[in-house]
């Protein structure tokens, strides 16, 4: 008998539930909790706690605790502890795993050692495809069985769904501890369709405790004690805050239930001295006034997300019965208050906001097929191959009766046909055998449904049928779709030379969705050579520049992983692929040049690494994107003023001005924030797509009157003039050749630029000094050394060859020199 589990992976809290088909189970930790802190704590003398006892341990000894990891997977961000063995670097896959392996334990002996367990773990929906990755293996490496990844608003609503049946629209409000997701889902007799969903990454109970730590704490601890201004980007103070952000966090939670709480820590858990020696301490009274309105932005930035997703879904606020609420800071009752004020929805608190989602994926976990083919809603079975007899049934259903369909292409005159229930005896008694006869079978059981079929002859002989014996599935609730949260598209080069995604899937379109596409590769890879075709994949609605979205993995085929042959310019490269529910993404791709086959599961293949960020070392990095974000913003916004645009830019600065702390959460909100005003520029650049012409064009004139004009021969000269006239008049008569007449301009600049052997090396420098974004090690030093050696040999084509290579493998999103116009891809259309 198959046991199937759901788990809530949470920021702060997991849980670990099960269903049977009719009544969900959630295991408790050792202290007897629906819920286990999702905190790691390695003991002074050695071993190493997991949940509970490991959360409370964090405030008296915080370096040797990990806790909010969720929060950097998908990420190269170390979380470093200090252990009995010394320091010690994990990686968030590595503490993740730890709390499945925690969870898993509460399972009964003989489930975990001898039972078939199917599991699904739940991912926001606001999580990008390395973050869903990541948290695969992260499963793999507890060593859990078999495993699929479902998203937590979806789980959520399975959850709704099982205690309450009704039909109508309603939203799911999950807001956790790193993050918030909002379904809205459609309830028609027990299928559910999840019309649309949204969210904030970065937004959530962990980001309540940084506002207190900010706006409550740090100002005390100054008042109160001789610290730095700065104290915060000290290492000396950094374990305080980790113990402080910890006693914020329960004072936090203890307004769920009063009005006043107390931010403590004694001297022995502060554990640190100010700059004169005093040991410091914390007490400091939080009521709820003062909460309220240190979070209101963030809460009304959630309203504006849900308001989002609802205008997305193209609905009114009337038109849904009731918002859901789940996720541990949805227990405050304040904040939902808000939420359903703003709104005009109805609140509810039908479920178990702390146990729903991992309810809900047990539940998932039963209501789903386990074979890796995609699911189909109706999976016939077939009879004789002589009779062609087929019958058609909706294998998975949350109703208790169900139509089966019987047809058939053979002279069957006079032959019957009869069904009986296997688990309560039931008999339909024989029926004439005719096409299309329909029969209505009772699911009396919750779970498994066995039938029989007989068939008997004109002569009453029985006529043996291959598929005698069929299974229907009753569940709690059935998903008809999961809409994709983001599209997701491979880069690839059209024929002006410009970058553009080619869609594997759109926003909202349903899932599980597969499909095939083909491209050609646009630079010769031999076998054995290091070179490599890369496929780029991004996530992401914006069209231009392709760069402004997520990069979320590539598949890289290189010489080295073929034996012989040649995959030449032009060459056919198949793709076929798949985004399963989750937002998973697999790639089967076929050269067949070199007859190679390759897919994303391939060790060395699929390299999500090369696009991962270490935000430990990043800040700089992401204050660069913050402030090319922002001087192209303020470009625009200078043209045409935009209150979206506006308050963009307020923003970025002051998540700017955060990052310069060097705080990880900091840095990777910043990161998110830098995406979100890029979507926002590019939504307002399409509703005055001349403005941002006008932008590009000025900015190429002033390109060439600094770099460009001044080392370009006087025929080059001549060309460029025509084609800025030619600009000119696009932008006044009618714009369909700008693009055309931009990318010869384009490609004149890099031709004159490039055979500038000074204007090279300098570009090449400026690639080889950002060292630290280049994870494919190996390869980089190999090009540093070959456009080195080119240098010292005054050999351009082959710096110019090390220059292409450096920019394909470029992984970032941020362009290392803004007037570098070759594109980074060598596949197109």
């Amino acid at each position: 008998m198959t046991t199937f589990v759901g788990i809530d992976l949470g920021t702060t809290n997991s849980a670990i539930s099960t269903f049977d088909g009719t009544a969900v189970r959630t295991y408790k930790s050792p202290e007897q909790n629906d819920v286990t802190p999702s905190a790691l704590y390695f003991a002074k003398r050695g071993g190493l706690i997991v949940g509970q006892r490991a959360y409370e341990s964090a405030a008296r000894d915080p370096g040797s605790s990990a806790m909010h990891f969720k929060r950097i997977l998908g990420s190269r961000t170390p979380v470093r502890v200090a252990t009995s063995e010394g320091e010690k670097e994990l990686t968030a896959e590595e503490c993740s795993a730890e709390v499945l392996k925690a969870l898993f334990a509460y399972l009964p002996e003989e489930t975990r050692k001898g039972g078939d367990i199917a599991t699904v773990i739940t991912v926001p929906a606001a999580f990008n495809t390395m973050q869903r990755e990541a948290t695969m293996n992260a499963a793999h490496k507890a060593k859990i069985g078999r495993v699929r990844l479902m998203q937590e608003p979806v789980a959520a609503v399975m959850s709704v769904m099982r205690g309450n049946n009704d039909n109508g629209t309603f939203l799911v409000f999950d807001l956790g501890g790193g993050t918030l997701d909002i379904a809205i889902a459609e309830s028609t007799n027990g299928r559910v369709t999840i019309q649309w969903h949204g969210g904030v990454q970065m937004l959530g109970g962990r980001d309540f405790d940084r506002i207190l730590v900010d706006n409550v704490v740090k100002p005390w601890l100054k008042e109160n004690f001789d610290l730095p201004d700065n104290f915060s980007a000290s290492d000396k103070y950094k374990a305080l805050l980790r113990a402080a952000a910890w006693s914020a966090e329960k004072a936090k939670i203890e307004l769920s239930s009063r009005e006043e709480s107390v931010i403590a820590l004694d001297e022995q858990q502060a554990a640190t001295r100010d700059e004169r020696g005093t040991d410091v301490y914390l007490h400091i009274p939080l009521f709820r006034e003062t909460l309220n309105t240190l979070i209101e932005p963030r809460v009304l930035e959630a309203v504006e997300a849900t308001r989002k997703t609802l205008s997305d879904a193209h609905l009114q606020h009337d038109q849904v019965e009731r918002i859901v609420f789940v996720g541990g800071p949805t227990h405050y009752a304040p904040l939902r208050e808000r939420v359903v004020q703003e709104l005009g929805i109805k609140g509810s608190t039908e479920v178990n906001p702390m146990t729903a989602v991992s309810e809900g994926a047990a539940i998932f976990a039963e209501s789903t097929e386990w074979e890796d083919a995609p699911v189909e809603p109706a999976k016939p079975s077939t009879g004789n191959t002589d009779l062609g007899l087929v019958l058609k049934y909706e294998n998975r259903t949350a109703d208790k009766r169900t139509l089966v369909l019987v047809q058939f292409s053979a002279d069957v005159e006079g032959y019957e046909i009869s069904f009986s229930n296997l688990d309560n005896g039931w008999v339909s008694g024989r029926l004439s055998l005719k096409n299309n006869l329909e029969l209505k079978l009772d699911l009396p059981n919750a779970g498994d449904n066995n039938f029989r079929l007989e068939v008997v002859d004109a002569s009453g002989l029985p006529i043996k049928v291959e598929a005698e014996h069929f299974v229907i599935k009753r569940t709690a609730a059935v998903i008809d779709s999961v809409p994709a949260s983001h599209r997701v598209g491979l880069q690839v080069q059209d024929s002006r030379g410009n970058a553009k995604l080619l869609s594997l899937v759109e926003a909202g379109e349903p899932l599980p969705k597969s499909g095939q596409f083909e491209v050609k590769a646009l630079e010769a890879v031999k076998a054995g050579e290091a070179r490599a075709i890369r496929l780029r994949l991004w996530e992401g609605e914006i069209d231009a520049p392709v760069e402004d979205n997520r990069p979320v993995g590539m598949l890289k085929i290189s010489g080295a992983d073929f034996d012989s042959g040649e995959i030449g310019v032009g060459s056919a490269i198949v793709c076929q692929y798949t985004v399963k529910e989750s937002g998973e993404i697999f790639l089967d791709v076929e050269v067949p040049a070199i007859q190679g086959s390759f897919n994303s599961a391939m060790r060395n293949l699929y390299s999500r690494e090369d696009d991962e960020q270490n935000f430990e070392s990043a800040g700089e990095e992401v204050e660069r994107q913050l402030d090319r974000t922002s001087h192209r913003i303020h470009e625009f916004n200078e043209v045409i003023a935009h209150p979206d645009l506006g308050n963009a830019i307020e923003r970025l600065s002051a998540a700017g001005e955060a990052i310069r702390d060097g705080d990880v959460e900091s840095i990777q909100a910043a990161r998110e924030l830098n995406l979100q005003a890029l979507k926002t520029l590019a939504a307002v650049t399409k509703e005055n797509p001349g403005v941002m012409l006008r932008i590009k064009l000025a900015n190429l004139k002033q390109h060439y009157a600094t770099d460009i004009e001044p080392i370009a021969s006087e025929k080059a000269k001549q060309k460029i003039d025509l084609l800025f006239s030619a600009l000119d008049e696009d932008l006044v008569d009618s714009v369909d050749y700008f693009d055309e007449h931009y990318s010869e301009l384009k490609d004149l600049f890099s031709y004159i630029w490039f055979s500038d052997f000074k204007n090279l090396a300098a570009h090449f420098h400026r690639l080889i000094k950002r060292s630290q974004n280049f994870s494919d090690k190996t390869e980089f030093e190999r090009l540093a050394s070959a456009g080195k050696a080119a240098i010292s040999s005054k050999d351009q084509e082959r710096l110019i060859r090390a220059v292409l290579a450096l920019q394909n493998l470029w992984p970032d999103q941020e362009t290392v020199d803004e007037n570098f116009f070759l594109s980074t891809t060598n596949v197109g259309v």
